[in-house]
């Protein structure tokens, strides 16, 4: 990180050009707004909305002797077209106490140069969605017009380490980010997503010190179909780093959060005391086969105790978990880990992101890329999530696979826990481990002038844990909708009777296969006209969706997990017609130009043998992560299974 000594003298020439250096929130006001070029302008009147300005501020101060931390967020935004107008004359507040809001300031100019302004006697509380939110809002302004507004708060706690997202929906001109602090404390940071790199800036007559992140001219983000949209966004991650008032020493890093992570998980005397009583209740075989005993245990806990996504100590607390089985991460964390120490369970620690949202990186060196929890097993090589109720031991939520992760080996020396940090790969399960199988046989009623049949569907892997884990007390709206999806195959018309279940509760996650079957029926799905019938088999594999793309591709095509499809459809064909178009259903598209080298196909073969048709639909997915210029492979075997909704049987009165 580049570090800049700056005089007095010099820092008045670069304020113009990089105002939060040498930014004071005890002193802050609104400063000039940013100018326009006249390009500039039929860009952003093409996108509705122009972000002039997002700068945020974080001040660490000493006051009356205390360290607080006071908050900046300004926005300038400029707006062109009307449906956009009610959003952004609002300015939202972060939902603090009212003496924690320090300042709070708001002006909108309009087209004509006439300012009106709000204070913090303004803020207005509004509900929207359910939900309420502390507002600056002008009633009277118009299109053309620019709002610009800021607030100063008081966080109530210190954050070490933390990030900034700039969510720009909007074309952003200029993003800002700025950490001021005592001169003897100093923040690591790194930029995202084309950001500029940081500066660490020393002004030494006020022994301040900024870590400063400024960038022009930054497009809107596209949300784009089969992708991680907020893992893109311009971020900043920092972490305070050095105390030179202490030490010369790096503190808040990967080794240091990784040493100390043994003495999250420990137990004091009383929750070692409670696990013991814990393990009593269990009543687990310690001689059960290492897989068995693992599921057991993990059934056990996610069966006795709810997760609460709550960071509170009562939630952590091993004790208050015992006697409440209320627990957040961290606690079921503790839970498991002490669990599978008794039962002599070789297991490691792994921390990660949500890669859906974030992407790790092993390269920044301090705890923030560290906030999700797997255990792994090395003589089984697979993964247990604590905290995700609905998966058991093997099946690895997608989101913290397919990336690397931070595996904690325990060593232990006499009675000392430590952990040996080491990165590693999060191996994603294969296309194999996930299916959807369908199974539907059905006669054609010329008599009815309907279609009836059976239905048998099984699911596995990341299809079948939510079913699994929940059908017992799903609410019946729930149960309906799953039914409508994957029994009546999305179309209104198909009428479901005599419905079964197998392998439906949480014990068969990822052991079983979820299965449902039923008797359907079906008055619309076959059409007669005068001597043919026209039997919509396409639809018959359940809706499929479709890849839409408009405009050139900007962001990788990215899947949950991999996985396969297997259909096969048998109908008997009515006496007295035959098949007219058999073959042309028939399809094989993959994405690349030889099969044997193929991660993603579809596949249709028909034949007919007697009176009976047979359709087999084969796809498979088998990459999560396809580059933006390769959009299209990925798009056109997902099309396939979208186009073939649309094809039909044709038979002949003979």
């Amino acid at each position: 990180m580049k570090k800049i000594i700056l005089s007095i003298a010099l820092l008045a020439l670069l304020q113009g050009a990089v105002a939060q250096i040498g930014v004071d929130l005890g002193y802050y006001g609104f400063s000039d707004l940013p100018v326009l070029t006249a390009e500039e302008e039929m860009t952003y009147q093409e996108s509705g909305v122009a972000c002039l300005y997002d700068g945020r501020v974080f001040d660490y101060r000493i006051e009356n002797g205390q360290f607080e931390l006071w908050e900046s967020r300004r926005f300038v935004n400029k707006v062109y077209k009307e449906d956009k107008l009610e959003r952004y004359s609002k300015f939202y507040l972060p939902d603090v106490e009212e003496e924690d809001i320090l300042e709070c300031n708001g002006r909108y100019i309009d087209q004509n140069g006439k300012i009106t302004k709000l204070y913090k006697e303004d803020i207005r509380l509004i509900e929207e969605d359910g939900e309420e939110y502390m507002v600056l809002q002008f009633d009277s302004a118009k299109i053309g017009g620019v709002f610009d507004c800021f607030y100063i708060i008081r966080n109530k706690s210190l954050p070490e380490n933390g990030n900034n997202i700039f969510y720009g929906q909007n074309p952003i001109k200029t993003a800002e980010f700025t950490i001021a602090s005592p001169d003897f404390l100093k923040f690591e940071i790194s930029s995202y997503n084309g950001l500029a790199t940081a500066t660490d800036t020393v002004i030494e007559k006020q022994e301040r010190r900024f870590a400063h992140v400024i960038t022009h001219d930054i497009p809107a983000k596209k949300t784009e179909s089969a992708a991680f949209n907020d893992a893109y966004y311009p971020t900043v991650q920092f972490v305070l780093s050095y105390n030179y008032n202490s030490s010369r020493m790096r503190f808040n890093t990967t080794s240091s959060y990784a040493a100390n992570f043994a003495s999250l998980v420990e137990l004091d005397k009383a929750g070692s005391k409670g696990l013991k009583k814990l393990m009593s209740s269990m009543k687990i075989d310690k001689k059960l086969p290492l897989l068995d005993k693992i599921r057991a245990i993990e059934d056990y806990v996610k069966t006795e105790f709810f997760f609460i996504d709550m960071n509170h100590s009562l939630f952590s607390d091993p004790s208050s978990i015992l006697e409440n089985k209320m627990a957040n991460t961290l606690g079921l964390t503790r839970i498991f880990h002490n669990l599978f120490v008794q039962f002599e369970i070789d297991a490691q620690i792994v921390l990660t992101t949500n890669r859906t949202s974030t992407t790790f990186d092993p390269k920044f060196d301090g705890p923030n890329f560290y906030q999700e929890v797997l255990f792994y097993f090395p003589t089984l090589d697979v993964y247990l999530s604590p905290d995700y109720m609905n998966h058991r031991v093997g099946l690895v939520p997608s989101s913290l696979a397919a990336q690397q992760g931070l595996f904690l080996t325990p060593v232990s020396v006499g009675k000392v826990l430590s952990f040996v940090p080491e990165f590693g790969d999060i191996i994603p399960l294969p296309a194999e481990a996930t299916g959807d199988s369908l199974f539907v046989n059905i006669k054609v009623n010329t008599e009815e002038k309907n279609i009836e049949g059976k239905l048998r569907r099984a699911l596995t892997g990341y299809h079948a844990p939510r079913i699994q884990a929940q059908w017992e007390e799903m609410e019946e709206e729930d149960r309906q909708s799953f039914i409508d999806h994957y029994v009546a195959l999305g179309t209104e018309s198909v009428n479901v009777n005599d419905l079964q279940v197998y392998n439906a509760t949480s014990k068969d996650i990822f052991v079983k296969p979820f299965v449902i079957t039923a008797n359907i029926s079906d008055y619309d799905l076959a059409k007669f006209g005068a001597g043919k019938i026209f039997l919509e088999v396409g639809k018959l594999i359940g809706e499929q969706s479709e890849f839409k793309q408009e405009g050139e591709r900007v962001l990788p095509v990215q899947r949950a997990y991999n996985s396969h499809y297997y259909r096969e459809i048998k109908i008997e064909v009515p006496e007295g017609y035959y098949c007219t178009n058999l073959k042309e259903i028939e399809m094989a598209v993959y994405d690349e130009d030889s099969p044997s080298k193929a991660n993603a196909a579809f596949i249709v073969t028909a034949t007919q043998e007697g009176n009976m048709i047979v359709i087999v639909s084969k796809e498979f997915y088998g990459s999560l992560f396809y580059p933006a210029s390769e959009y299209k492979k990925c798009q056109l075997v997902n099309n396939a299974a979208a186009d073939f909704n649309n094809l039909k049987l044709i038979f002949d009165k003979q």
